[in-house]
């Protein structure tokens, strides 16, 4: 997505959600790469958006 997104992909026109989008790149870019409490925090604010944003597409933020 976010190479998509450097090569001018337009987000608005995408119907891809924010919760996966977000799952997916915390489970690509962040996890394991900093501290194990860094994973915990970056985890709980995926699972925060998935439950207060569960729906809503990233053009739509």
């Amino acid at each position: 997505m976010e190479t998509k997104l450097n090569k001018g992909y337009d987000l608005k026109k995408s119907d891809h959600l924010f919760t996966e989008y977000f799952r997916s790149w915390y489970e690509v870019f962040r996890k394991g790469k900093n501290s194990q409490d860094n994973d915990n925090d970056i985890r709980r604010a995926v699972e925060f958006a998935e439950k207060y944003f569960e729906g809503i597409k990233l053009k739509e933020l």
